[in-house]
């Protein structure tokens, strides 16, 4: 039976109802939901003269520069996906103007619970109320990650002190808070220096995922001077990847609250 409900009211499905001897019924799906994202190449290349290969310096006593380099140049590549993964902006690319794709990142995705707080303090309150509304307005929404940057990290750690002892053993102090239990479930904190300032992502890490192309996960290729009748050679690291981001609506974003860590003590 139809029945009329206000605009965003949250309807409960309770079962379904099937005669005996009768067919399943097809389950309804809406073509055109599905977040979708493009692929991004995360490459750089480093040369060096046969000369300079074979003239050690300070910096590389006993070590090929060239290897050096490319060594500096994988971990910088590795910085760069992860930065992506919260800052990407989704681009389709264009071949016919050499723009390359560019994969969109948990600011593309997570749209449905992006929580402004106007310049505010953050407080153990904010949290709460945004994982409780998640807990009501989804299904599975209990626990999960909070990633913040360092800074963001010592405020909360700040913010939630005069809720706790802290906790003393001989002479250790335990500062840093790893996780944080509530009634609607447990959140791990990770900070990285990836994260932006003023925000807090609540993600569930099993819908989060970064996924390499068939073939195209980090690899390396080489380009010996001998071989190009040159007297240098060339080395690439590179990857393809894009991010795969499931059930948006069981995470949230907390963001423009204040910053500085001097405002809180």
């Amino acid at each position: 039976l139809a029945n009329n409900y206000n605009a965003n009211a949250l309807v409960k499905a309770i079962g379904t109802t099937e005669e005996l001897n009768s067919e399943h019924t097809e389950a309804p799906y809406q073509m055109g939901v599905r977040l979708f994202n493009y692929p991004q190449r995360f490459q750089a290349k480093v040369t060096a003269d046969k000369r300079r290969q074979n003239m050690s310096d300070w910096e590389n006593a006993n070590k090929n520069p060239l290897l050096k380099r490319l060594q500096d140049e994988v971990i910088k590549q590795k910085m760069l996906l992860e930065r992506t993964i919260y800052y990407g902006d989704r681009v389709a690319g264009d071949p016919s103007t050499n723009t390359p794709s560019q994969m969109g990142g948990l600011e593309t995705f997570i749209t449905t619970n992006k929580i402004d707080l106007q310049g505010a303090k953050i407080t153990p309150e904010d949290l709460e109320d945004v994982v409780t509304e998640l807990w009501y307005n989804t299904d599975d929404a209990a626990g999960g990650l909070l990633i913040m940057s360092m800074n963001t990290a010592r405020i909360w750690d700040m913010v939630l002190d005069p809720t706790r002892e802290a906790g003393v053993r001989e002479v250790d102090l335990t500062k840093g808070i790893r996780r944080y239990h509530l009634r609607t479930g447990t959140y791990d904190i990770m900070e990285t220096r990836n994260a932006p300032e003023g925000k807090i992502y609540i993600v569930r890490p099993e819908y989060i995922k970064v996924k390499p192309f068939k073939g195209l996960n980090w690899h390396f290729s080489n380009r010996d001077g001998s071989d190009n009748a040159v007297d240098h050679d060339v080395k690439a690291i590179s990857g393809d990847f894009t991010l795969e981001v499931h059930n948006e609506h069981a995470m949230a974003i907390l963001y423009n609250f204040e910053p500085r860590l001097a405002q809180y003590a």
